[in-house]
């Protein structure tokens, strides 16, 4: 399903225990989707790291900024930086979440993941940042 190394797969296992022990106590995803954690959200997010390697090609240069606008649960920005720890993008994600309680669970997982992310407790409207991609 992911064409990454068996480290990368460790994390997004890791990854799916937090989501899941997380959601216990706040609903950070639907429960309907809980059973179905990779098809459902890490598929989906694995789908847009081809329009990333797409963009950091045409941009030719520099590091791409991509803002996660209303990150919740991390997706996709946590599983694709997890995906390019192993293919080594020049890229940089910035989770934009207004809701307290997911920020303190994306900074939780950054740091228990080692992956490099900036979280940000504010509404997306609110900043005053350039970036060359949003998700939503």
């Amino acid at each position: 399903m992911f064409n990454v190394s068996r480290e990368t797969l460790k994390k997004l296992s890791n990854f799916e225990d937090l989501v899941k022990s997380f959601n216990k106590k706040t609903n950070i995803i639907s429960k309907n989707t809980l059973d179905n954690i990779w098809q459902r959200h890490f598929a989906d997010s694995a789908k847009l790291y081809s329009i990333m390697e797409q963009v950091v090609q045409k941009k030719m240069a520099g590091n791409l900024k991509i803002c996660d606008a209303g990150a919740g649960a991390g997706f996709p920005s946590l599983i694709l930086a997890m995906m390019n720890d192993d293919k080594g993008l020049d890229v940089s994600f910035t989770l934009v979440e207004s809701n307290k309680k997911k920020c303190a669970f994306l900074e939780d997982s950054i740091q228990k993941l080692g992956v490099k992310l900036e979280v940000i407790n504010e509404r997306v409207e609110n900043l005053n940042k350039d970036f060359d991609l949003i998700f939503a």
